[in-house]
């Protein structure tokens, strides 16, 4: 069984979310830091950790440290596999190598194994990457995250880069505003 971290602040309707509903299986676990407590957890009961975080200002969100802090503390992660899957919303996974950093030295510092790492950009409309257009944009993010989840499943180690293809910046932009705009209406 694998504890998925969901560090996104928008919990349920976050790009994160659907990613991690991607890759879980029906036994494994998911911890909200945003919304559940996560000073009870019982790592003996997890092979593997992911931790699923958006990318906020080049770096992982807050409660995201605030956990690392915890853990570093408090927590026996150690011999534990950890994953990181970063998720930006720029159009270049680039973005995302300073978050990968983070997690990396995090579970080498708490004695954990860390075995990878899947880089998002263009998250948001990865997000959505089962409606129109965007399916034939995500192509490459299908056979990525597919290979991510053989990895975590196989316990291997994997280091994966992936994004909506073929699309120039601008054209980005324009599909970036578009998802933005059903989202804030939605929320309004």
């Amino acid at each position: 069984m694998n504890l998925y971290i969901n560090a996104s602040p928008k919990i349920y309707k976050s790009s994160t979310n659907c990613f991690i509903r991607r890759l879980k299986n029906n036994d494994d676990k998911v911890i909200f830091l945003y919304k559940d407590d996560y000073k009870d957890i019982d790592y003996t009961l997890y092979k593997s950790i992911i931790i699923c975080s958006p990318l906020y200002a080049d770096s992982v969100t807050s409660k995201l440290v605030e956990y690392m802090e915890y853990i570093a503390d408090n927590g026996d992660i150690s011999n534990k596999l950890v994953y990181f899957v970063s998720n930006s919303g720029f159009l270049e996974y680039e973005q995302n190598y300073i978050s990968d950093e983070i997690v990396s030295n995090f579970a080498e510092n708490n004695k954990a194994i860390f075995m990878g790492v899947l880089n998002i950009g263009s998250g948001p409309i990865l997000g959505e990457s089962n409606k129109g257009i965007y399916k034939l944009l995500s192509i490459d993010f299908y056979l990525k995250i597919n290979r991510f989840k053989k990895a975590i499943a196989k316990n291997k180690k994997i280091y994966l880069d992936t994004r909506i293809h073929p699309v120039s910046k601008r054209m980005y932009v324009k599909f970036a505003n578009i998802s933005w705009h059903k989202k804030r209406s939605f929320m309004l």
